[in-house]
């Protein structure tokens, strides 16, 4: 491993859990820990292996455009669209892929049981920061979890 990986990753982590927790409180995501950390890890690319760096940039466009759309039909957040944006740019598109993947099942799987016993309604908004923390941290030590994503990674420039 790169030693400017490691510290993209230990750098994600790190902003990424506070996203977490700071969205699971308040439902909002700092910006200053998103595009800050965005930025950062982006200097990073650039600084060290720059053949990574257009990976980087087309995981954040992915991330960004996929979320925007949900959130211009009110669906989320913009902090979660600039929080997926900094996903595409620290673990790449195909990262990001099974990042969502894993952050919509963990959501899902929360949500369900609220819905059935009737704690939360489908109007009820929930912080969706946490289960894309929990999806990254999910993809960086156990990319495998999800077999049927890896199939896809050739098309993104994975695996």
């Amino acid at each position: 491993m790169h030693a400017e990986r490691f510290v993209i990753e230990v750098l994600f982590l790190g902003s990424g859990v506070l996203i977490g927790i700071i969205d699971a409180r308040t439902h909002r995501i700092p910006d200053t820990l998103s595009l800050g950390t965005l930025l950062l890890v982006l200097s990073l690319a650039a600084i060290g292996d720059k053949s990574s760096l257009v990976e980087r940039l087309a995981g954040m466009v992915l991330g960004f455009a996929a979320f925007y759309g949900l959130c211009r039909a009110g669906l989320m957040g913009l902090g979660d669209v600039k929080f997926s944006a900094l996903i595409g740019v620290a673990i790449g598109p195909a990262g990001w892929m099974i990042a969502v993947c894993a952050a919509s099942l963990l959501g899902m799987l929360c949500a369900l049981p609220q819905l059935f016993t009737g704690s939360i309604t489908r109007r009820t908004r929930v912080a969706f920061g946490p289960f894309l923390t929990a999806g990254s941290v999910i993809q960086l030590f156990a990319p495998g979890l999800f077999g049927f994503v890896p199939a896809t990674l050739p098309l993104f420039g994975g695996a």
